[in-house]
């Protein structure tokens, strides 16, 4: 019978093992990408992982003994993975949390980051942004709160860059302003809008979906300046 380390202890020694390669602001947003990225698999997807974070030529210069002192710190004396210990070896147990849980994401930093982004991607991103929060604005709390849940269910399957999933994550549970200034593709926009009417269906009728997806389309489109064509992220 085996237990799994809970997710603190296994965040001090990922911490341990990247602190002679990392300090301040980049040792922070390693971590920040480990607990929002690997932090609940049971075990670390380290070649994953190190992409992530090997960002600048002296960091993936020292990729590989980054990854020798990820294997060394999350493996015991007797060379078997620390992610699964003996049950006679008792850890704190961690209390269940759903992943999509608004406190869950809320304690996980979100570091400031802006991408290089074309006029377009710009207008495309505050495009989507504008419409949902107007889908929002325009439900009651039960659905509202259903659209949520059911985005940050889909995030993983998005294929976003940490940055962006991150600020979306921060975004939908109600602790930030909309994600500006990360590339999410326009496919991806397109997803999250279909998401949003495939939660309005779970409350209201198809028809009834369409209408509300409609309407907040029509009102978006009345205030937003950007050059993308919002039609583009919706055709019912």
């Amino acid at each position: 019978m085996t237990a799994l380390l809970n997710i603190t202890e296994k965040k001090i020694l990922i911490e341990k093992a990247l602190s002679p390669f990392l300090s301040g602001e980049e040792l922070g947003d390693a971590l920040i990408i480990w607990e929002l990225r690997y932090s609940r698999q049971t075990t670390v997807a380290f070649q994953g992982f190190l992409s992530d974070i090997c960002t600048t030529p002296a960091l993936s210069a020292q990729r590989t003994r980054i990854l020798q002192s990820l294997i060394r710190a999350m493996t015991s004396e007797d060379g078997k993975p620390l992610a699964i210990v003996r049950a006679s070896e008792p850890v704190a147990a961690e209390p269940p949390r759903p992943a999509t849980s608004p406190a869950a994401v809320a304690s996980v930093p979100v570091p400031v980051i802006r991408e290089r982004l074309s006029a377009q991607e710009a207008d495309a991103l505050l495009g989507c942004m504008q419409l949902v929060n107007t889908v929002f604005s325009r439900t009651p709390g039960d659905m509202n709160a259903r659209m949520r849940e059911l985005l940050l269910e889909k995030l993983p399957a998005l294929d976003l860059s940490w940055q962006a999933e991150a600020a979306v994550r921060s975004w939908l549970a109600e602790g930030a302003s909309a994600p500006e200034g990360v590339f999410i593709a326009e496919g991806s926009l397109r997803e999250i809008v279909r998401l949003v009417h495939a939660a309005l269906c779970e409350s209201v009728s198809r028809a009834r979906a369409d209408q509300l997806l409609k309407e907040a389309l029509q009102q978006t489109e009345s205030y937003y300046r950007g050059s993308f064509p919002l039609r583009k992220l919706w055709a019912a």
